[in-house]
């Protein structure tokens, strides 16, 4: 009867908010604030969503040269992180969302994301307390 069936696993469950939120993330693609929860000193790409919708922005490809940064700040609801990139020496580069208004603009980097090199990254930030040059550039703004 209906009263035993399984319970859908998280993974399915993960997959029908995509889904819902049309998500177009290539097989793989681990998606900040769907399959992966953002974390501090989380090494990031820009995902296939966030490199469609951010070509023209200044926090798209543009500034991100296709190499990973790191997650330096979280909004509270963890919808929204700040990104450090490779790339871009100058400062943080602004807010990415990773679940705001159903847009995941972030996904998991395949390499360095253990324990030890997350940890070790945001001690570094600790350290660098540098004064914040892109303090006009922090505002929610996406586009």
């Amino acid at each position: 009867s209906s009263a035993h069936h399984q319970p859908t696993s998280s993974g399915m469950q993960t997959q029908g908010i995509a889904e819902t939120l049309k998500v177009q993330a290539p097989p793989g693609e681990r998606l900040l604030g769907i399959h992966v929860k953002p974390t501090m000193g989380m090494r990031v790409m820009l995902s296939t969503q966030g490199q469609r919708e951010l070509a023209t922005s200044d926090l798209g490809p543009r500034l991100t040269k296709d190499r990973p940064g790191h997650v330096t700040k979280l909004h509270d609801e963890g919808d929204a992180c700040m990104v450090q990139w490779d790339a871009d020496e100058e400062a943080e580069a602004g807010w990415y969302r990773t679940g705001a208004y159903g847009h995941f603009m972030l996904r998991c980097h395949e390499f360095g994301n253990s324990d030890s090199e997350i940890l070790e990254r945001v001690a570094k930030e600790d350290d660098e307390v540098r004064p914040d040059l892109a303090l006009h550039r922090t505002s929610f703004k996406y586009m």
